[in-house]
């Protein structure tokens, strides 16, 4: 079965207690839900984790276009929509849901998330006694300078 946003949307549903075959939920629902889901995933993307979910603002957006995202984080997204919904409509939702929603987010952010820089000393940090090379004891009193992390790789020259 295609992942779709109908479809997370209807997963989330089911959590809250609102499944589709007990009640009918109207295209504008479906809507409502979908750009709450858009927001979310946006929240998602500012935080540093990038799932290449397809964030749309227009209202006659395609909900049932398959998505490319990946399986770590289709959980991620249906619990914590399923959190926003019961709040939108109301419900009260158990404190094991809630858990599973923040553990599957935490999961999500370990294995998609930015990846946190490494420390950089300062230029005028003096180096221990210890890290000095025997010959040069004169030239290498300081640490180096800072690298930018956004231009370092293997491709990175360093500028002088």
């Amino acid at each position: 079965m295609p992942i779709t946003k109908r479809h997370l949307v209807s997963k989330a549903f089911e959590l809250t207690g609102l499944s589709t075959y007990e009640f009918d939920i109207s295209p504008a629902q479906y809507i409502n839900s979908v750009q709450s889901m858009d927001y979310m995933v946006g929240g998602f993307e500012s935080n540093g984790i990038r799932i290449s979910y397809p964030i749309s603002t227009d209202i006659d957006q395609d909900i049932d276009a398959t998505l490319d995202i990946p399986f770590i984080a289709i959980e991620a997204i249906i619990y914590n929509l399923a959190i926003r919904l019961g709040v939108v409509y109301g419900k009260q939702l158990s404190p094991d849901l809630k858990q599973i929603a923040d553990d599957a987010l935490a999961n999500l952010h370990n294995q998609c998330g930015a990846p946190i820089p490494l420390m950089q000393y300062s230029g005028t940090l003096p180096r221990g006694q210890g890290s000095k090379p025997w010959r040069f004891s004169t030239l290498y009193n300081y640490m180096g300078k800072p690298k930018d992390p956004l231009i370092t790789g293997p491709d990175f020259k360093e500028i002088i």
